[in-house]
């Protein structure tokens, strides 16, 4: 062969020189394309941060994908909630309604295979794909898409769509181009499950950076020598170190404790187990507590953000880790073994649980744990999202607290109606036994045996009235004379009473303000409360002794001294306290001291009403009690009284009735549903020389009323009867006689008060059984004033 000549040697250089300038121009062709797709892309990711809606933001990936692979059509298919199917829903360059309305079975056509397969696909010619199990031809047609490129939507497990770009024209896509519209699904995926979408940006962002590193890498070797390439690698580089700063700003701002860390040295200790047999590994890391320590001490932190030093109060990322075994909660081993188990089985790992923040406080805390795609294999990265519930488990606890109480309010109320119901079929049977005693006792001779025995019927009668009176009391319903009192003077009356009563073992230690002014009560009703309490604090004392102490002081409730209920209100109030050094209260005994007949009390000790009285009348004077015990330790009892800003008029306090003569002649209608009681009363009316008419029916009593009004000089009618109560048979008398005086008796109820009952015209209002002597006292009483 001959050698070349000088002007074939300098073509061959000639083309040499082309054929490199060519390879170094299309390289940079492929860079500023690959650099353009990443413009696009990061551009889509930086606008689906804004605060658009998920169809806006699906909107704007399929036209940019649309725009990114410079094709006729992109859309977005997404799965039927109600199946596996999925459905068409975001498009951009399709004309035809029927492909919009396109649904798509689970296996069938190109999305179909792609949920089966949870893979991309690559389409030159979709009608001659032999793969593929085609469905609605004729739609495709009619729309003229021929060839595709799709991926899946997808997050870890979890199946959402199909993300679509095609062309009307046969096209050639590349392995990059399927690559490219796998971070755009991603995208899309981020936006549709939100919860994940700080951790997805990563992961587009973290591919991405590999992709950029490596054709900046294929640069540099290729065009070294090219001083323009340089500037041009530095200009993207900068770019670049932009792109990452604000990313990690995304981070760093997560309102949402985020930890990202590396489990890769974990996963190769469980796996080395693996290989040793281990199939158990809940059991085995039971067994061996070591093997689970050391998958503790393998695991990686590789970054937390700045919401996570604020949750843990720590701060530096420094001092949080090394202070990770103080903030993790006791049984820290047990959740890392079901978090390490969920994880090699490809699972989500979520639990509740309290942490500790580097002060000590205890937090309430949902962790959940999360592989992105590409690391199921490796573990070497782990994202742990930490969300603070310390609120919610708060108002939660202070909701079944609310509850709590509302369900013990309604289970007093409903024995409190019960009990009322029963004290008034009781109170008419004390009636009729208290009235014919009373009667028997005046005819029969005073030194007869009969009448001793009587005396004894009629003091049990009147033990059984005070009893009524104690089921009252705790329903609520007893008859309150509220008036403005000293109860200073009550106590101290009281407290004589009780000394006389307690053993010499119980020292009684009292602390009174003197300063202190009226409250609005029934003095009566706070003797009770202050007798029973202190009565409770004497038998938990009564086998050691103790030291029975009781106060009375001035409190302010506001916002630098809370209330000790939630029904008080902001105020001053006056406290009696109640304190003694018993026993104690068991803590599960707590909730069920004030139910009626609740005792602890041997048989004969006590009736188990006592602490039921004083809850019913705190309650029903609106007054407020606190209950503090500790078993071993004693009980206290604290009752809060509302301060009256009224004087008090001493002269009123104490009272005598003058002797007066009960009987009379006047005209008396008296009516009651019960036929005993008819009788006993126009018997007692008339021992006392009274003229009676007495009838069982209000209706009957109504229309003799209005046969002849001024025949009669008093009405006695009994509240509770069929067909017209006692209340509406007054308002229909009263409108044709108003000046005729009338008195209502009852034995319970619930609608009526002495207040009501004036408003309405009523001249008194009382309550059953009454004796002669009562009875007598008020008939006068009204007759007189008239």
């Amino acid at each position: 062969m001959s050698k070349k000549s000088n002007r074939d040697e300098f073509e061959d250089a000639t083309n040499r020189s082309e054929n490199q300038s060519l390879n170094d121009n299309h390289t940079e062709r492929n860079l500023e394309n690959e650099l353009k797709k990443f413009h696009v892309l990061y551009d889509l990711a930086i606008a689906m941060t804004a605060d658009n809606s998920l169809d806006e933001n699906l909107q704007l990936v399929v036209d940019k994908s649309r725009e990114l692979f410079s094709t006729d059509t992109a859309y977005i298919a997404l799965k039927d909630e109600t199946g596996d199917d999925i459905v068409m829903h975001t498009f951009s360059g399709i004309h035809t309604e029927a492909f919009k309305q396109l649904q798509i079975p689970f296996g069938k056509g190109l999305g179909g295979l792609i949920l089966k397969t949870r893979k991309g696909y690559i389409v030159e010619d979709y009608f001659s794909e032999k793969s593929l199990d085609r469905i609605a031809d004729n739609v495709v047609a009619d729309e003229g898409v021929i060839s595709r490129i799709a991926v899946p939507i997808q997050m870890g497990s979890d199946n959402l769509g199909v993300l679509y770009v095609s062309n009307r024209t046969k096209t050639v896509f590349s392995q990059s181009d399927l690559d490219m519209l796998f971070l755009i699904a991603n995208l899309a995926a981020m936006e549709i499950t939100r919860k994940r979408a700080i951790k997805q940006l990563r992961i587009a962002h973290s591919r991405l950076e590999r992709r950029v590193e490596d054709r900046t890498a294929k640069l540099v070797e290729a065009n070294k020598k090219l001083k323009q390439q340089i500037k041009k690698r530095n200009v993207v580089e900068e770019k670049l170190r932009q792109s990452e700063k604000r990313y990690r700003a995304l981070f760093e701002d997560s309102p949402i404790s985020l930890w990202e860390q590396d489990y890769s040295e974990a996963k190769r200790h469980i796996d080395e187990l693996r290989n040793q047999g281990v199939k158990d590994f809940r059991k085995f890391f039971d067994d061996h507590p070591k093997a689970l320590r050391k998958c503790q001490q393998l695991i990686g932190n590789i970054d937390v953000n700045r919401a996570t030093l604020q949750l843990y109060e720590a701060k530096s990322k420094e001092e949080l880790f090394a202070n990770l075994d103080a903030i993790y909660p006791d049984p820290h081993d047990s959740i890392f073994k079901e978090k390490c188990i969920a994880i090699s089985n490809s699972k989500m790992f979520e639990t509740e649980c309290i942490n500790k923040t580097l002060t000590g406080k205890e937090i309430n805390v949902l962790i959940k744990t999360s592989i992105p795609p590409g690391y199921e294999n490796t573990w070497s990265k782990v994202f742990i999202s930490i969300h603070d519930l310390t609120e919610r488990v708060r108002v939660e606890n202070e909701q079944k607290r609310l509850e709590a109480q509302l369900q013990q309010a309604q289970k007093m109320e409903a024995i409190g109606t019960l009990a009322g119901g029963i004290a008034h079929d009781f109170n008419n049977i004390l009636a009729a036994i208290i009235g014919y005693t009373e009667l028997s006792i005046f005819h029969v001779p005073d030194d007869s045996k009969a009448k001793n025995s009587l005396r004894k019927v009629l003091k049990a009668g009147d033990r059984a009235k005070n009893l009524v009176n104690q089921i009252l009391s705790f329903s609520r319903q007893g008859d309150q004379s509220m008036r403005l009192v000293s109860i200073n003077s009550i106590l101290k009356e009281s407290l004589k009473l009780l000394r006389a009563s307690l053993p010499s073992t119980i020292e009684i230690r009292k602390h009174i303000d003197n300063d202190i002014g009226p409250i609005e009560a029934d003095p009566t009703q706070i003797h009770q409360v202050l007798i029973n309490l202190c009565s409770n604090a004497a038998h938990a004392m009564r086998e050691k002794g103790g030291v029975l102490e009781i106060s009375l002081t001035k409190v302010r409730v506001d916002s630098e001294n809370p209330a000790k209920s939630v029904d008080m209100l902001p105020g001053p109030y006056l406290k009696l306290s109640v304190k003694d050094t018993g026993h104690g209260i068991p803590p599960e005994l707590m909730k069920r001291i004030f139910e009626p007949y609740f005792t602890t009390k041997k048989m004969n000790e006590g009736t188990g009403l006592g602490l039921a009285v004083v809850h019913g009348i705190v309650k029903s004077c609106g007054f407020n009690i606190h209950v503090e015990s500790e078993p071993g330790k004693g009980t206290m009892f604290q009752v809060f009284f509302p301060y009256s800003q009224k004087e008090l008029n001493h002269s009123n306090e104490n009272h005598t009735t003058e002797e007066n003569n009960y009987t009379g002649k006047e005209r008396i209608l008296f009516i009651d549903d019960e036929q005993a009681l008819v009788d006993i009363g126009k018997e007692i009316l008339g021992y006392l020389g009274y003229k009676v008419v007495a009838v069982t029916s209000s209706i009957q009593a109504f229309d003799l009323f209005k046969l002849e009004p001024n025949q009669f000089d008093l009405v006695i009618t009994d509240m509770t009867m069929p067909n017209m109560t006692g209340v509406m048979l007054a308002e229909e008398i009263l409108k044709i006689r108003s000046d005729i005086p009338i008195i209502l008796c009852t034995g319970f109820s619930d609608v009526i008060t002495p207040e009501k009952a004036q408003a309405i015209g009523i001249s008194e209002f009382v309550l059953k059984p009454l004796v002669i002597k009562d009875l007598a006292e008020i008939i006068r009483k009204v007759l007189d004033k008239k």
